[in-house]
């Protein structure tokens, strides 16, 4: 697992094994290989995306606090909580650097 501190040294992957589904405004992830699902808001579908992308964990925070009215202490709450829940259900995978 992963605090504040970490967030700079770890690198987060979306797993291979993750297929989208969008309903309206909001996604449906779900894991081919473990039968795992996983609702996204409109907030977590932009962080999946950005983090599909490859993003560092700056640079989204910077990107999320462009279009959401979000200080740095909440993204980070947010953020972290959000992506061990992904980690929990094996829908992202942290690489450490």
């Amino acid at each position: 697992m992963f605090g504040p501190k970490e967030l700079k040294k770890i690198k987060i992957e979306c797993s291979q094994n993750v297929v989208i589904t969008m309903i309206d405004d909001e996604a449906v992830l779900l894991d081919i290989e473990g039968d795992t699902y996983f609702g996204l808001d409109p907030t977590g579908l932009f962080i999946w995306k950005k983090l599909n992308e490859g993003l560092s964990y700056e640079t989204i925070e910077n990107e999320v606090k462009l279009v959401y009215d979000v200080t740095s202490e909440e993204f980070q709450s947010d953020f972290i909580c959000f992506i061990k829940q992904m980690e929990e259900k094996r829908l992202v995978n942290i690489k450490w650097s």
